[in-house]
This record gives structure tokens, sequence and C-alpha cells, in this order.
């Protein structure tokens, strides 16, 4: 995994705990993101979220895959605008 990526993991990580998800690290420097034992999906690159249909099984999950995207996004656009930003 690339500084950036390793950078955007870290920080998506630490919006997801802070939002009330429990996240595990995955041998390939991702993670996935599980409310409660529910799991939701893997994050691995701003543009790498992974979901299976089977694993939202209600509305509730749903909502909150749909609120991992959300974190993921606005963490993305965070770490490129530091990346970008003068020194």
């Amino acid at each position: 995994m690339t500084a950036t990526i390793d950078k955007f993991i870290s920080e998506v990580t630490q919006q997801l705990l802070e939002a009330g998800f429990e996240v595990k690290k995955l041998e390939s420097g991702g993670v996935s993101v599980f409310l409660g034992n529910n799991h939701l999906c893997e994050v691995h690159t701003p543009a790498g979220v992974s979901c299976r249909r089977s694993d939202l099984k209600n509305q509730e999950l749903e909502m909150a895959k749909d609120r991992v995207y959300e974190l993921v996004r606005t963490t993305a656009e965070y770490v490129s605008a530091m990346q970008m930003a003068p020194t």
C-alpha cells in the first residue's frame, strides 16, 4: 500500500470508530466495517468500498452502509486536500 492509502485507511478508521462502527483490519491493509455483529462492507481505498447485498438484511443496515459511504467520501476528500496543501 502507498503512504497515501495508508493515511486514508488510518483516517477513515478513526472516523468510522467515532461514528459508532466497529472496524477490523484486513491482511490486505483495508478494513472490514461492522454495525454490532453485522458485517456491512470492506474499505480498501478511497474509491474501493465493497458490500455484499446479502449482508444488508434490513433498512437499518442499508442506512448504516450509506453512512459508511458518506464517511469514506468525505475522508477521501480531506486526505486529498491535505496532500495538496502547501508545506
